[in-house]
């Protein structure tokens, strides 16, 4: 694939991202998001961290990118967050995506983000709660 071809890929996943059901022909089988202080999870688990959020929000969130950067196998984005919680408050923050794809299909999702402030919006601790339970 080309660095074109996987920005493309790339970039459909973050549009598709946008309506709460992310497009799951652009993932490998055994594809891996990295979040912090969770690691690697796989997509069930990745799910029941969604699952969390999604109450709290009034609409999903919608992302702007802001640059996109490939070089082999990798495509970095960096991106805005917006959305509007359910007691009315504005989620906006800050991502930093590294996509690595293999074979024209995302085979690891690396999200850094403003933890502090997710957790403070949305009123939710997803570590501590896929932790209890």
């Amino acid at each position: 694939m080309s660095l074109e071809d996987n920005k493309r890929v790339v970039l459909a996943y973050i549009r598709s991202m946008e309506t709460g059901s992310p497009e799951p022909g652009l993932l490998a089988e055994d594809v891996t998001w990295w979040l912090p202080r969770l690691g690697a999870i796989e997509p069930a688990r990745l799910a029941k961290v969604m699952a969390l959020a999604r109450p709290r929000l009034a609409s999903g969130v919608s992302m702007s990118v802001d640059h996109v950067t490939a070089e082999g196998d990798r495509v970095a984005v960096e991106a805005r967050g917006h959305a509007r919680t359910v007691d009315g408050k504005d989620y906006d923050n800050v991502y930093h995506f590294l996509f690595l794809l293999r074979g024209g299909k995302i085979v690891e999702i690396h999200e850094h983000a403003d933890s502090a402030y997710a957790h403070r919006i949305l009123g939710m601790n997803p570590t501590a709660e896929l932790e209890a339970g």
